[in-house]
């Protein structure tokens, strides 16, 4: 898939100019679908609820409980599909936007013959523009590569954490299950490349 297929606009840690930027290409007048998507950690939550709360728009957060079974290995078999997809049929009845975000995301919607409006994809980068997860996504590099080298440094992790209860590490599914599924989904959708906006948050950690 070619970068230059998409015409993306990139947005750095100005969520004024993203507001203003949905405006300009979203109606908020009538029913319109905005998908948030991210590694988790990105900064999905932050951004949506700064959007919800000046749009004035309906939010759902994949995370909560209404929308997510609890304790699984995996976020997308997870999903509480029919009460993600009543939710968004009162807002197509009532002809009013709605934002969606979570991990994921555009596979999700799929499942359910979704298409949204409006895809944003969220960044966390350090001071220079360094994506912190750019390493993982580079899709140069084979999905198989990037499997193992994550799975090591995976099994170390589970290692040094194999004293603490699993219910402190992950409320809902597992780290482990999450970060390959994850890059599973970067691997065949590419939604970093194929989002409308891209907003990239500058974080010191």
């Amino acid at each position: 898939m070619e970068e230059d297929l998409k015409n993306t606009i990139e947005e750095v840690d100005n969520v004024p100019t993203v507001i203003k930027k949905i405006k300009k290409e979203v109606c908020t007048e009538q029913y319109q679908l905005i998908s948030i998507d991210g590694r988790s950690g990105s900064g999905k939550t932050m951004l949506s609820t700064e959007i919800t709360q000046q749009l004035n728009i309906e939010h759902i957060n994949l995370d909560d409980d209404d929308y997510l079974k609890k304790k699984q290995d995996e976020f997308v078999d997870a999903i509480k599909y029919g009460s993600l997809l009543s939710k968004i049929e009162v807002a197509r009845k009532e002809n009013k936007p709605i934002l969606i975000e979570g991990i994921c995301i555009i596979k999700i919607l799929e499942r359910i013959k979704v298409i949204p409006t409006f895809k944003i994809y969220v960044k966390k980068t350090i001071v220079g523009g360094f994506w912190l997860d750019g390493t993982d996504y580079d899709y140069t590099i084979p999905l198989e590569n990037t499997l193992q080298r994550l799975e090591e440094e995976l099994k170390k992790i589970t290692e040094i954490t194999s004293k603490i209860d699993k219910e402190d590490i992950s409320e809902n599914c597992t780290k482990e299950g999450i970060t390959i599924e994850t890059l599973r989904y970067h691997y065949e959708y590419h939604p970093d490349l194929e989002a409308d906006l891209i907003y990239t948050r500058e974080s010191i950690t």
